[in-house]
């Protein structure tokens, strides 16, 4: 068995909790496609999306991501992970657990698990290729996500929200700043707390950019069976990146 099959039987198996398993072969094509150099994944869960990007990371030869999560559903993974064991410490054993999986898979050089509360949102990155919120359904936490990113993500880069569709607060919040994003106005709440530096990153994001707004279902499941793609390409007359094109 070869290390995608090895990965692809544990999202087989973990995958559906979440709704994760087609998903996560999503993600595994867009990133040998695109080759991120840096993926943001807020929620970890069973790792099922973590490890498909981190083994189309490797086979890129370059490139990480970066799995923030707070362990908060760490009993239950646990439990169902090891359903024959009395574990008091569940979020100690979660992350070790993770860990061991990043051993196993030999994904060690591309997969980063970090035990940290969200928010606040890590923002230490020069620059960010995809953001995947992946926690909490909410239009706080897609006002938070995207006042944070945006400013920092790449030409081409992309934001995806998990279950955003599935809650039409959601849906319209995103689909509204979309709209004033391609108008070129940023809505204030967005700016809120950004210094003027950040308030001029931001601005050139906007005056140079395109956003591109999808929302993706997997009609095979019932539950958990959507997320929203918002792409940042730069307002050109040609696809980002640039290859041959015929004219």
């Amino acid at each position: 068995m070869n290390k995608f099959q090895f990965i692809k039987e544990y999202c087989d198996r973990y995958g559906w909790q979440y709704g994760s398993e087609n998903k996560a072969l999503f993600f595994y094509s867009l990133t040998k496609m695109f080759r991120p150099r840096t993926v943001i994944e807020l929620g970890a869960g069973y790792g099922v999306v973590t490890f498909m990007i981190g083994e189309a990371l490797r086979l890129n030869g370059e490139g990480t991501i970066y799995s923030y999560d707070n362990g908060s559903q760490s009993r239950a993974i646990m439990n169902d992970i090891s359903p024959e064991e009395t574990i008091e410490d569940c979020s100690g054993a979660y992350f070790s657990y993770l860990n061991k999986k990043i051993e196993d898979f030999e994904l060690g050089n591309y997969v980063k698990f970090i035990n940290a509360e969200i928010p606040p949102y890590p923002s230490q990155f020069d620059e960010v290729d995809i953001v995947f919120s992946d926690f909490v359904s909410s239009p706080a936490i897609i006002l938070q996500v995207l006042a944070t990113y945006l400013p920092l993500m790449v030409k081409g880069g992309s934001i995806f929200f998990d279950s955003c569709a599935s809650h039409f607060s959601c849906y319209s919040t995103i689909e509204f700043i979309t709209e004033r994003l391609n108008s070129g106005k940023i809505p204030l709440i967005l700016l809120e707390g950004c210094d003027e530096e950040l308030r001029e990153k931001f601005a050139l994001v906007v005056k140079n950019s395109r956003f591109t707004l999808k929302h993706i279902n997997d009609v095979a499941k019932k539950t958990q069976n959507t997320f929203s793609w918002l792409q940042i390409e730069p307002a050109d007359l040609v696809p980002h990146p640039r290859t041959n094109i015929m004219y």
